[in-house]
């Protein structure tokens, strides 16, 4: 006699536990597609409008100086940009950048040092 209530408690709770499960999944999958398209977005966004009040900025300040100026500045910069490339100045950055972190994490665990 107790045999089918327990078995209908148990019904019950694997579905709510279910039910729960498939909304946590949902959630997850929601944040996940959001972070990887929409964050993104935003974020070059608010940073190509960040650099370009700032490159407004320098530009009104350099009204009063010599129009070849900007020029050479353009031309440098695109030449650095160049060489940069040329010698995958942004690949060694980052590995240097990530040995550095991994440095200090490995500094934060009190058994390694």
């Amino acid at each position: 006699m107790a045999l089918p209530i327990i078995a209908v408690a148990g019904g019950f709770i694997a579905k709510l536990l279910s039910d729960r499960v498939i909304a946590f999944v949902a959630l997850k999958a929601l944040l996940v597609m959001l972070f990887m398209t929409v964050l993104p977005f935003v974020l070059k966004s608010v940073l190509m409008w960040f650099m370009d009040k700032i490159m407004s900025i320098a530009m009104s300040n350099l009204d009063g100086v010599d129009a070849t100026f900007s020029a050479v500045a353009i031309n440098l910069q695109g030449v650095g940009a160049y060489l940069g490339g040329c010698f995958q100045l942004p690949l060694c950055f980052s590995l240097l950048m990530s040995a550095i972190l991994l440095r200090i994490t490995l500094n934060f665990i009190p058994f390694i040092r």
